[in-house]
């Protein structure tokens, strides 16, 4: 699944960038990497998702958020 798929409030899990080496560097940078639990908190203006990923919200543009695949969190019963 894409990030740009998810729904607000879903965990998931970051699987792999399939991105360009520019998009996949950015989006490093802000911290994401292979592995990472991070939360969707709202689907922004611009087209893009806004995460919570260990207590920093950062927006992520839909260009990049395409090419980011995600793995959904089982839910704790």
């Amino acid at each position: 699944m894409r990030l740009t798929e998810v729904t607000v409030g879903r965990t998931v899990r970051l699987k792999e960038f399939g991105c360009s080496p520019e998009h996949e560097l950015r989006v490093k940078e802000l911290g994401l990497r292979e592995g990472a639990v991070f939360r969707v908190t709202h689907r922004a203006g611009f087209g893009g998702v806004v995460i919570n990923l260990a207590g920093s919200r950062i927006a992520i543009d839909r260009g990049a958020g395409r090419h980011v695949v995600v793995e959904p969190m089982e839910m704790a019963s």
